[in-house]
């Protein structure tokens, strides 16, 4: 899969993006929210995996700018996981606002990672069509 993965923490996005291509996946990485727009508009992702607290934009407000926008056409549907050190049951209602579907706990575990991502792209019906 092509995956887009945004943390502001260089060190969480080195070891999850090495683990995630060491697993086969393509991954392509941003540092803040405006970043992950920027790329989403010239390329399509098969999931996006947003840090929640990142600086510029943060992944609530971006999940919910690519949720909103009609620059991204059929792009808005892609999935959105979140990646938080949040408890999500006190984010939950933050995060479905924000039309993220599926989270990760940090500090991740990849095999939590990798099932997140599956789980998340097996019934995106856009998916298929990349």
């Amino acid at each position: 899969m092509k995956i887009l993965l945004a943390d502001d923490e260089k060190i969480n996005l080195l070891s999850a993006s090495k683990l995630l291509e060491n697993r086969g996946h393509t991954v392509v990485t941003a540092v803040n929210g405006l970043q992950v727009l920027n790329l989403l508009k010239d390329q399509a992702f098969d999931c996006i995996v947003l840090d929640i607290e990142m600086p510029i934009l943060n992944g609530l407000e971006t999940a919910k700018q690519i949720q909103d926008s009609s620059v991204f056409g059929d792009k808005s549907k892609t999935p959105i996981i979140a990646m938080t050190g949040h408890s999500f049951k006190d984010s939950k209602e933050d995060f479905e606002k924000a039309g993220i579907k599926h989270y990760v706990s940090k500090p991740f575990d990849i095999e939590d990672l990798v099932q997140t991502i599956e789980k998340s792209t097996s019934s995106n019906l856009y998916r298929k069509s990349i």
